[in-house]
Order: structure tokens, then sequence, then C-alpha cells
């Protein structure tokens, strides 16, 4: 949303409710992203974008966005870490892993 206001005075302002990245809102990004990494699917997505009056893409829509925006991102961030840790334990002589066996973390 963009507002464009000019006072008696002529004193412009331009207000918007989210900066304009690539040509879009920032928040075509940021939100379906925090929706992603916060774990939660596309139904519970939709359905608080409608409780809160926000237009919402479809879930073919969201999936793409995923795969275009999201998800090389995910992997060079995985990839990096990755990296970093291998070369932090390239020296280390012996090596203790440990899980719970819950196979959720």
């Amino acid at each position: 949303l963009t507002v464009r206001s000019i006072c008696t005075m002529f004193h412009s302002n331009v207000w918007q409710s989210s900066p304009i990245f690539n040509g879009k809102a920032l928040i075509n990004y940021t939100f379906p992203a925090a929706t992603l990494l916060s774990g939660i699917g596309y139904t519970q997505f939709s359905t608080l974008a409608s409780l809160v009056n926000i237009p919402c893409v479809s879930q073919s829509q969201f999936g793409r966005n995923n795969k275009a925006w999201l998800y090389p991102v995910i992997v060079e961030t995985y990839k990096g870490h990755q990296e970093q840790l291998l070369e932090t334990l390239k020296d280390v002589q012996t090596l203790t892993i440990c899980g719970d066996a819950a196979f959720d973390s």
C-alpha cells in the first residue's frame, strides 16, 4: 500500500506499508519466509492471513515462491555453515556424535 499526500502548504509525503524490493513489496518475501522457517504449512499460513485480512497467494504460488526464492537461500546458508563446521573440525583427532534418537533434530 502506498499513500501519497500533499498538505495545504504543498508539502508532499509518500508512505509505504512495506519497502519495495525487486519491484515487489518486501512483505511479499518476508511473510512467506517467516512462515516457512517457522515450520507451519500453507493451510496455517493462509488461515492466519485471512484472520487479519491480508491477501494471500494460492498454495501453488506459495510453493513456487518458496522454490524460487527461499529454498536456494536455505541451501546456500546450510552449505556455508557446513563448510565452516568442517573447517573447524579438520584438525580434531576424536569426535563423538550424539543424538536423541527422535529423528526430529
